[in-house]
């Protein structure tokens, strides 16, 4: 089966919302290679043929799966207002509401199976990090740009490998339990203070 988008009639978007849906179940549960078209078929209630005639393969769709959890998040943290206030207050509130998010959706278990397909899908990181961290760095250096300029994408690339990384990359990868409600909020806001000491001038 050829990887390019299979020609057709056009095809019914709610199949292809359950055909997604299933897919992401069975992905994170059993991994890629765990996964077949045929379980997906079954969990979608459709035929294979439907599955393929919606997405050609099965790495096809797995791209489709990630892409498709990376543009929700980042819809719904555009939808976010963003709260008044000094940089550390607004920060930390898009900090909060992001990991939150983040949690809700999966997104380290998703960004654990790109990396496990990276060798035979070398396009699948880059449709994850356009997709999902890029624009999420992005909206975080919009935060900053009024008060850094042209420091603040720097910024924002510091701030979110901090989010990501310590205790709760522990926990990412099943090290230790999910961060409790009161640890990810210390979390959030022990890492824009970092940001802040590294990035702001004293008189800030």
């Amino acid at each position: 089966m050829r990887d390019e988008k299979p020609a057709g009639r056009p095809k019914d978007p709610e199949r292809r919302h359950r055909i997604l849906r299933a897919a992401r179940a069975l992905f994170l549960r059993d991994g890629f290679d765990g996964t077949s078209v045929e379980a997906i078929a079954r969990e979608a209630g459709v035929s294979k043929v439907t599955v393929y005639g919606h997405f050609g393969t099965l790495s096809a769709l797995l791209e489709a799966v990630v892409e498709t959890e990376a543009r929700a998040i980042n819809r719904a943290l555009s939808a976010h207002p963003i709260s008044e206030g000094p940089p550390e207050t607004r920060l930390t509130d898009f900090g909060l509401y992001l990991m939150a998010l983040l949690r809700r959706h999966d997104a380290h278990e998703l960004e654990h199976l790109v990396s496990a397909r990276a060798r035979d899908q070398p396009n699948l990181p880059q449709t994850y990090f356009r997709s999902g961290p890029a624009r999420g760095m992005k909206m975080i250096a919009d935060l900053l740009r009024p008060d850094l300029g042209d420091r603040a994408q720097e910024a924002a690339s510091a701030l979110f490998a901090l989010w990501s990384g310590g205790e709760q990359h522990r926990a990412s990868l099943g090290l230790r339990a999910p961060l409790t409600d009161e640890e990810m909020a210390r979390h959030v806001r022990q890492s824009v203070g970092i940001v802040r000491k590294a990035f702001f001038s004293p008189s800030e």
